[in-house]
């Protein structure tokens, strides 16, 4: 199968006007700056591929119940996750939309695991998240049982759909998100000019890239890691960058100045629009290296047009929490 070769100028121009915390904030535009974001973010989107610039949902109807039977299973007390369900079948059905429906409802599952850590345990058991490496490690249980499922079938999982160096970056960056959540909610100053490293340090733990990334390659249509290993810290900086800059927006409408956008500008003792300006040009520089990188492997290339440029995208255009479609609509 053929694929358009990606090069940002020649995209067409947009033709009409993942921080997992949500936020359905409605407030009026208070500050000079959001009419100025939403012109940054919208030259962001042209220069992307428009295979993404739709606002339907895909379809869940049968996800989503064959989800919700294996967190059953799984014995994961669904009042606990509900809430979390729709969206992750959302993300996966985007992201990974030809992979088989075992191991989607398995990336389904593992979403809403991640959704639960930074939503739920970061704001109240620390302790457990402390001691999930050493009991993952020894084989003790688990005190939650939301991680004792996470420990003893999610993570083992990985090393049956994917290559065994890719399962281990998987597993290993779940840890690294549990201690990145940790340190974001230890109230650490965040004196950026003296650490500037320090947001992107907690931003690639907390964001928790890395799996998505390996995600989109099983090894049962990828089983030669050389075809796209090279990608993958771009892909990394890809997929955080780009949800960076599709969710400043709602959080700039809600007063929220605690994230990455505004830490670059602290770090760069610069304004909040050069910050997101500078963040716009690096996640394109990141898609052009991206398809570099790919060139030579037609199916891995078309991977990431299609799901990560076609999908990924397509999920913070349609997903309401982001408010793309009023950013893209409202007349400056």
């Amino acid at each position: 199968m053929s694929v358009p070769m990606v090069s940002s100028p020649a995209c067409a121009q947009v033709g009409i006007a993942i921080n997992s915390k949500a936020t359905e904030d409605t407030n009026f535009e208070t500050t000079e700056i959001i009419p100025q974001m939403r012109q940054t973010i919208r030259r962001f989107i042209a220069r992307l591929p428009q295979n993404g610039i739709r606002f339907d949902p895909p379809v869940i109807t049968t996800l989503q119940p064959a989800a919700t039977k294996e967190a059953l299973r799984l014995g994961i007390d669904m009042t606990a996750v509900q809430r979390w369900m729709v969206w992750s079948c959302e993300l996966i059905e985007n992201f990974y939309p030809e992979h088989p429906l075992d191991l989607k409802v398995i990336l389904v599952i593992c979403s809403i695991v991640i959704f639960y850590i930074d939503d739920k345990m970061a704001n109240e058991d620390h302790a457990n998240m402390h001691l999930f490496p050493a009991h993952l490690v020894s084989g003790s249980p688990q005190a939650d049982p939301i991680l004792h499922v996470l420990a003893t079938h999610l993570l083992p999982s990985m090393w049956t759909y994917f290559h065994p160096l890719a399962a281990n970056c998987i597993a290993v960056s779940f840890i690294e998100f549990i201690n990145g959540t940790v340190i974001e909610g230890m109230g650490i100053s965040r004196d950026t000019v003296k650490a500037p490293a320090f947001p992107e340090y907690v931003r690639t733990k907390s964001g928790i890239p890395t799996p998505y990334a390996f995600w989109l390659f099983p090894k049962a249509k990828f089983p030669d890691m050389q075809t796209y290993i090279q990608a993958i810290p771009d892909l990394v900086g890809f997929i955080n960058h780009t949800n960076d800059v599709f969710s400043v927006y709602k959080e700039e409408l809600a007063g929220e100045t605690d994230n990455y956008v505004h830490m670059r500008a602290q770090v760069a003792e610069t304004g909040v629009l050069s910050a997101l300006e500078r963040i716009c040009d690096e996640t394109v520089e990141e898609m052009e290296r991206i398809t570099a990188q790919l060139k030579d492997s037609e199916e891995a290339y078309r991977t990431f047009f299609e799901n990560v440029l076609g999908g990924y995208v397509r999920f913070h255009m349609s997903t309401t929490r982001y408010r793309m479609r009023e950013l893209l609509e409202t007349a400056d």
